[in-house]
């Protein structure tokens, strides 16, 4: 099953092939951007770190199933502000439909980029412009879809009255029927 951390680590894994000069400072962050982050981020620029920053839509749709929209922000930390805003297009360039190869996983949806320009980063000689989008995840348990075998009923029995010796004391939970005979 496909969790947030890896779609994280599949953007930070494309993104290096995508950009090999900027390669060594591409890493996954764990949140929100910070005063703390940003210090640390500044020392090494360029540099881009990924986040999954929360979920945007909780949406069930079934069998046990629920799509999840993360919401997935890139940060681009450069000295340039021109440099910042073009590693921020080749980042949503390379998220538009992309499903990273992963099990379960959409297209992204509500791309958007936004320069996060601030006097503090200004005096400290450093940009940062972020990309963000939201991804779903399908996920959940749906136990038929395991072996890919799907029954044509269902028979249940009173506990401990279960087994095969209690056969004939089954039911077809819709119909009310016992099993047929073997």
């Amino acid at each position: 099953m496909t969790s947030p951390i890896d779609l994280r680590d599949a953007v930070v894994a494309e993104l290096k092939v995508l950009m090999p000069t900027v390669a060594r400072n591409i890493e996954g962050h764990d949140g929100r951007i910070d005063a703390d982050a940003i210090k640390s981020w500044i020392r090494t620029t360029p540099a881009i770190r990924v986040a999954v920053l929360g979920a945007r839509r909780i949406v069930p749709v079934g069998n046990g199933k629920v799509d999840i929209s993360w919401i997935v922000g890139v940060y681009a930390v450069e000295k340039d502000a021109a440099a910042a805003a073009g590693l921020t297009t080749a980042v949503i360039i390379n998220a538009e439909g992309n499903q990273r190869a992963l099990e379960n996983v959409f297209t992204p949806q509500d791309m958007r980029c936004d320069n996060l320009h601030a006097s503090t980063l200004e005096r400290a000689g450093v940009t940062i412009w972020a990309a963000t989008w939201t991804q779903t995840i399908r996920t959940g348990v749906d136990a038929l879809a395991e072996t890919g075998v799907v029954p044509t009923n269902a028979f249940a029995s009173r506990s401990p009255e279960i087994g095969e010796a209690y056969r004939s004391d089954y039911r077809d939970v819709q119909t009310g029927e016992a099993p047929p005979d073997e």
